[in-house]
C-alpha cells in the first residue's frame, strides 16, 4: 500500500518561541534611578522659586551670554586674584556653555535644573564607562559609590553651580575615563579630555589635577600607539591614532573660549600662570594631612555630614588620629594593590591614575607649579578622589569578602549573592537620597535667606526701573548685599534691562560690557545695618528687609543698654593669645581700641567671628549675654537692608 502523501512538504517548521523571561538590565536600572533623583531635585528647585544669588547669580548671567554675538569667554572671577597681585578669573566658560541651553530658555531660575542635568550626565557617563571596562558587577559598585557621593552632596550641591562644587563629579568622571583609556578603551580618551577641560576651567584648585590626569591618559595612548607601530599592528595603530585625533579635536573645541581670551582678549590664562604669590593664609602640611585622613578613612569620611570641618573651621582631628588614619589608608591601598595584582590588574591601573591625581592636586596646595595657593574650603577634589579610592579598595578585596559570604550563606543563597547585595545597597542609597533634600544652611553657596531677600528686592527693582534706560548698581560690602547685588544684576539682565556697574569687582564678575559709562541717570543702592535709613540724595526706598523679629529687636536694645557702659571703658575688649597668634592679628586690633561705638561693634560680623573662635575677649562681661547680643547684632547688621532708587543729574 502506498504511503499517504506528505502534505507538509511545502511548509516551514515553526520557529521556536523564546519563553525566557525578559530581565531588566540592573546596571541601567540603578543608574537611571540615581539620575532620575538628581533631575527631580533640579526640577523641584527650579519650580519652587529657587533663584541664584551671590556667585551663582554671576554664573547665571554668564551662561546667557557665552553664546551671544559678544560672548563672555571666562568663568567667574577668582578670589585669589587681588591677593596674588593680579585680577583674573577661573580659566574658561566651557563649563557654563553646558548650562546655557537650559538657562537661555528658562532664565535664572532654571539654573538649578541645568546644573542637575549636567551632574546627572556625569553620573551616567561614569556608570557607562565602568560597565565597558569592568562589567556589570563593577558598574553596580560604581553606581553605589557615585550614588553615595551624590547623597553626600545633597540637593543643595547637586543643583548649585558654585565653582568648587561644580567640579566634583567631572573629577570623578575624568579619573574613570583616564583609567579606561589606560586599559585600551581609547574612545574614553575624548571623555577624559572633556571632563578634564570642564574641571580645569571651573576652578583654579583643579587646574594642575585635571591637566595631569588628562596628560596621563594621553601618554598611555601614545605609548600604546608606539608599540602598535613597532609590532606592525596596523589596525590597532589606526584605532589609537583615530582616538588621539578625536581627543585633540574635542579638546580644542572645549577650550576654544579660554584660548580665544588668552590670544585675543584679556590674556587671563597668562595672568594665572604669572601670579605673584597668594598673600592670604594658605594651608599647612598638617591641615592637608587632616583633610586627606578625614575624607578617606575617618568617619563620616566623604559621606553625608563631611562638608564642614576640617575643610571649614571646625574640630580638626588630633595629630595622632590623623597619623593613624593615614597609616590605615596606606595599608589598605597596599593590600588592595597586592590582591589586585594576583587577580585583576585593571584595579592596579586605577590606583595608578589616583596616584597621579592626588600628587598633582597636592602640588597646587604647596604653590607649585602655580604660585597662588588654594585655601582649605576649596579642597573639594578630595571627595571624588576619596569615593574612587574607596571603590578601588572594595573592588580589590571584594572577592575575598564574597568567598567568605558564600561559605557562610546557605547553598540556595549563594548564586549571584554579591551583585544582589550591591543592587539592594544602591536602592537603599537612592531611597536615602530621595528622603534628604538639602545640607546645612551655613555651608550652602546659595542660602535660603539670601534667596528670600533677593527675590523680593529683584522683583521691586524690575518693577521700578525703566527698561528703556540703563541703571547702575552701586557696590556695597554689607553682608546681605554681597548676595543680593549679584542677584539684582542677574534678574535685571534677564528682564531685558540694561544693567551696569561702576565697581571693578562687579565688572570683573560680569564682563567689560557691563561697565558704566558715567552718563547713566538711574542708580540702585543697598543700605544696611546702622546705615539702613541713609538714603542717597533724592533716593526713594523701593524694598526693605528687617532680619529681626519684634521681640529680637527688643532683646538687642536691652542688651545694648546693659553692655554699653562696660564695653565703652578703655581696655574692656582685648585680643587673646589665640588672636595674637593669627595672621590677621593687626586687622583685629581696631576692634579693641574703643574707636568703634558699641552699637556698631555689636553689629560687626568680624567682631562676632573673632569672638566665636576665641580671638577676642571681654573679661568684665557675661559671656552668654555678649554672645546673644552679638548673634542678634550681627544678624541685624548683616542682613537688615533696604534698596533705594535714585537719579544722578
Amino acid at each position: 500500500m502506498d504511503e499517504p502523501p506528505d502534505d507538509t512538504s511545502g511548509a516551514r517548521e515553526p520557529l521556536p518561541v523564546d519563553r525566557t523571561p525578559r530581565t531588566i538590565d540592573r546596571g541601567v536600572a540603578v543608574t537611571a534611578l540615581v539620575v532620575a533623583i538628581m533631575v527631580m531635585w533640579g526640577i523641584r528647585a527650579s519650580t519652587s522659586r529657587w533663584i541664584p544669588t551671590g556667585d551663582d547669580a554671576f554664573l547665571s548671567l554668564r551662561t546667557r551670554h557665552v553664546l551671544s554675538s559678544d560672548p563672555i569667554l571666562l568663568n567667574n572671577a577668582s578670589s585669589a586674584g587681588p591677593s596674588a597681585g593680579s585680577q583674573y578669573n577661573h580659566p574658561g566658560a566651557f563649563p557654563l556653555t553646558l548650562l546655557s541651553p537650559v538657562t537661555l530658555l528658562g532664565g535664572p531660575g532654571s539654573l538649578a535644573l541645568a546644573t542637575a542635568l549636567v551632574n546627572a550626565a556625569w553620573v551616567a557617563l561614569i556608570s557607562w564607562m565602568v560597565r565597558r571596562v569592568a562589567g556589570l558587577t563593577a558598574q553596580l559598585g560604581a553606581v553605589l559609590a557615585t550614588g553615595l557621593l551624590v547623597w553626600s552632596m545633597g540637593a543643595t550641591f547637586v543643583v548649585d553651580p558654585w565653582n568648587p562644587n561644580y567640579g566634583i563629579l567631572p573629577v570623578a568622571a575624568m579619573v574613570v575615563a583616564a583609567w579606561g583609556a589606560r586599559l585600551g578603551h581609547t574612545r574614553m580618551l575624548a571623555v577624559a579630555v572633556v571632563a578634564a577641560s570642564v574641571a580645569f576651567q571651573t576652578h583654579l584648585s583643579l587646574t594642575v589635577l585635571s591637566a595631569a590626569v588628562a596628560a596621563w591618559a594621553l601618554l598611555g595612548a601614545v605609548v600604546d600607539g608606539y608599540r602598535a607601530r613597532r609590532d606592525r599592528r596596523t589596525d590597532d595603530l589606526r584605532r589609537i591614532v583615530g582616538a588621539l585625533g578625536l581627543a585633540v579635536a574635542v579638546g580644542l573645541v572645549a577650550n576654544a573660549q579660554m584660548l580665544a581670551d588668552q590670544f585675543f582678549g584679556s590674556g587671563n590664562l597668562g595672568k594665572i600662570i604669572g601670579g605673584t604669590g597668594f598673600k592670604e593664609a594658605t594651608v599647612s602640611i598638617r591641615q592637608i594631612a587632616a583633610v586627606l585622613a578625614s575624607k578617606l578613612i575617618i568617619p563620616p569620611m566623604w559621606l553625608r555630614g563631611s562638608w564642614d570641618g576640617p575643610v571649614l573651621p571646625g574640630d580638626e582631628p588630633s595629630a595622632a588620629v590623623v597619623l593613624i588614619g593615614l597609616v590605615i589608608v596606606a595599608g589598605l591601598t597596599v593590600v588592595a594593590i597586592w590582591r589586585a595584582r594576583r587577580r585583576e590588574r585593571a584595579i592596579v591601573s586605577l590606583f595608578g591614575v589616583l596616584g597621579v591625581a592626588l600628587v598633582s592636586a597636592l602640588l597646587v596646595a604647596t604653590r607649585f607649579p602655580l604660585r597662588i595657593g588654594i585655601p582649605l574650603p576649596y579642597f573639594r577634589w578630595v571627595w571624588p578622589l576619596a569615593a574612587v579610592w574607596a571603590s578601588g579598595v572594595v573592588a580589590a578585596l571584594a572577592p575575598d569578602v564574597a568567598r567568605a559570604a558564600r561559605a557562610a550563606l546557605p547553598t540556595p543563597a549563594r548564586p549571584a549573592v554579591w551583585s544582589r547585595l550591591i543592587v539592594v545597597a544602591v536602592v537603599l542609597a537612592a531611597a536615602l537620597q530621595a528622603a534628604s533634600y538639602g545640607i546645612d544652611e551655613h555651608i550652602s553657596p546659595n542660602p535660603a535667606w539670601a534667596q528670600d531677600i533677593s527675590r523680593d528686592f529683584s522683583a521691586a527693582a524690575v518693577r521700578e526701573t525703566d527698561e528703556r534706560q540703563p541703571v547702575v548698581i552701586d557696590q556695597s560690602i554689607q553682608e546681605a548685599a554681597l548676595w543680593v547685588i549679584p542677584a539684582l544684576m542677574d534678574q535685571l539682565d534677564a528682564a531685558g534691562i540694561d544693567v551696569r556697574a561702576d565697581d571693578a569687582v562687579l565688572i570683573q564678575q560680569t564682563d567689560e560690557a557691563y561697565r558704566a559709562t558715567g552718563d547713566e541717570q538711574w542708580h540702585l543702592a543697598v543700605r544696611g545695618g546702622l546705615q539702613i535709613d541713609d538714603a542717597p540724595p533724592g533716593g526713594r526706598e523701593i524694598a526693605r528687609h528687617d532680619a529681626l523679629a519684634g521681640y529680637e529687636r527688643s532683646d538687642l536694645d536691652s542688651a545694648l543698654a546693659r553692655l554699653r557702659p562696660v564695653l565703652s571703658r578703655p581696655g574692656a575688649i582685648r585680643l587673646t593669645a589665640t588672636g595674637r597668634a593669627e595672621t590677621d592679628a593687626a586687622d583685629l586690633e581696631h576692634l579693641t581700641t574703643g574707636e568703634l561705638p558699641v552699637e556698631e561693634l555689636l553689629r560687626s560680623v568680624p567682631f562676632r567671628l573673632a569672638f566665636d573662635r576665641g580671638a577676642i575677649e571681654a573679661p568684665g562681661v557675661d559671656r552668654d549675654d555678649l554672645r546673644r547680643a552679638l548673634d542678634l547684632g550681627a544678624l541685624d547688621g548683616g542682613r537688615s537692608i533696604a534698596l533705594y532708587l535714585y537719579g544722578v543729574p
